[in-house]
């Protein structure tokens, strides 16, 4: 229904008596329909959802009186106002009246002002009770949302919060009151916002500010599983009030689904390709016919064949291991600090990558971490495989590095000596999915999405990231705070 216009059934068994109710209400944006007899405007009552109803009492076989009390016993209809248009200026017709459910009365012969007086004060009442309505209803709705629902003001406050909101932040209806706790203090109790730099411009109002994209992860503990909650925010001004709409949309399931999509077609790529390369160069070289080859020649390349193969289904069962074992377990758990020695040099290896250190402080080498040794490999891959891919010339010098923060938080480090990023490009570069692909390759613009991945892994174990350009440059340096997994 369009409440701006304001709809009005004119009822009367005389087309000139209508016609005449119609030119005193012209020109006050109204939309008009007309009923001749009662059964007609019970029909038209339906079809056409007047916001009020201008009744002729004196009409022949249904009376006003009649069409009044059916209308109110009609639900779809029964709200709508009804004004009586009468001659019939006794009490007992107006009680009749009254009874039958009418709202209001009318005397002919009509006077202009006074019919349109109030035909305004009516529409505009009726108009409230709409807007009442829909209210009603949207309250109803967001407080059986499935999503979670806040309002802040300027400064972060929370003045309202849904049934769901509440009880993603741990809030019970009882012990909270609005305007007493700030929405992110309320939320880093049990989330890590991430990506951080996303968070550092939450208090801004601008329009840019409302487009970044923003998540609160709760990390995977012994007793509870991952939980990721997507943050929008809609800005409201009305003149000097101001109020920030807020959404909590639970998006672990598609993070878990996206991660592991990514993660198994990472795995795929650099497990299966070497020793595919390697099968396939011996057993094509053996069965050249064209090329003689020597005893010594042939039993080389037969060992690299059979190298391959032994390779490839050891790579096979790791893919299957991986398909078989819980998300989690490729999320939490821990490594040692000094196994990471062993998985560089297998990663570099595989990437020929010509120049790498890795510096392991002796303190450090029996400390335990997260995440698990699986995920910390997939995350070293993707950004040993972005300093290779994006180095102009491809040969990266790479430092790796391990560190021990004040806090006592372990970090790892990775710098190489290729690109120098745009500021903004660096701001986005954690964006879970912020770039769009085809297919899942990987071979896009930017940073790529291997790297937004390997985010995700770090913050459902309960780590952060950061990069920034090297200084000096030319090249970047990839950090990573790793969870104590002791």
């Amino acid at each position: 229904m369009d409440i701006r216009s304001n709809r009005i059934l004119i009822v009367d068994d005389d087309p000139v008596g209508a016609r005449i109710l119609e030119g005193v209400l012209a020109n006050q944006d109204y939309v008009f329909d007309f009923a001749h007899s009662g059964e007609e405007a019970l029909d038209k009552a339906a079809a056409f959802s007047p916001d009020l109803v201008l009744l002729d009492v004196i009409m022949p076989g249904m009376d006003g009186f009649e069409v009044c009390r059916r209308l109110r016993r009609t639900p779809e209809i029964s709200p709508a106002p009804v004004v009586m248009v009468t001659e019939l200026d006794d009490r007992n017709s107006r009680l009749k009246g009254i009874e039958a459910g009418a709202d209001d009365f009318i005397s002919k012969p009509l006077n202009r002002e006074e019919l349109l007086a109030r035909v305004r004060c009516i529409t505009r009442l009726n108009r409230y009770r709409l807007l009442l309505a829909e209210r009603e209803r949207f309250d109803w709705m967001v407080e059986h949302a499935a999503d979670g629902y806040i309002l802040t003001d300027r400064n972060d406050v929370m003045t309202y919060a849904n049934p769901k909101a509440r009880l993603y932040l741990g809030l019970n209806r009882d012990d909270w009151a609005p305007d007493t706790v700030s929405f992110l203090r309320l939320a880093e109790r049990i989330y890590n916002p991430e990506p951080k730099e996303a968070w550092e411009d939450w208090l801004d109002v601008s329009p840019a500010s409302a487009r970044r994209e923003r998540y609160l992860v709760r990390p995977e503990s012994d007793t509870a599983n991952v939980c990721w909650l997507r943050i929008d925010a809609h800005d409201q001004r009305l003149g000097d009030r101001f109020r920030r709409i807020v959404r909590l949309r639970n998006v672990t399931e598609h993070m878990a689904s996206m991660r592991e999509m990514r993660t198994f077609h990472s795995m795929l790529s650099h497990k299966l390709r070497t020793p595919l390369y390697h099968v396939q160069a011996g057993v094509e070289m053996l069965a050249d016919k064209e090329t003689p080859l020597g005893g010594s020649e042939q039993d080389d390349l037969l060992r690299l064949a059979v190298d391959g193969v032994r390779r490839l289904s050891a790579e096979i069962m790791d893919v299957l291991l991986f398909l078989e074992a819980p998300a989690s377990k490729s999320i939490g758990g821990g490594v040692l600090i000094a196994d990471l020695e062993s998985v560089v040099e297998k990663i570099v290896d595989q990437l020929a990558i010509e120049t790498c250190t890795l510096s392991i402080p002796a303190a450090l080498r029996d400390r335990s971490v997260g995440p698990a040794l699986r995920s910390l490999e997939w995350v070293l891959w993707e950004v040993l495989e972005n300093s290779k891919k994006f180095h102009p010339k491809n040969t990266p010098v790479v430092e790796v590095s391990v560190g021990e923060r004040r806090s006592g938080a372990v970090f790892l480090s990775v710098a190489d000596n290729g690109r120098t990023l745009p500021a903004e490009e660096i701001a986005r570069v954690w964006d879970p999915y912020y770039q769009s692909e085809k297919r899942f390759t990987g071979e896009v613009h930017g940073m790529g999405l291997g790297l937004s991945m390997a985010a995700v892994l770090l913050w459902q174990a309960g780590g952060s990231c950061r990069m920034y350009n090297r200084d000096p440059g030319p090249g970047v340096v990839v950090e990573f705070t790793l969870p104590d997994a002791g």
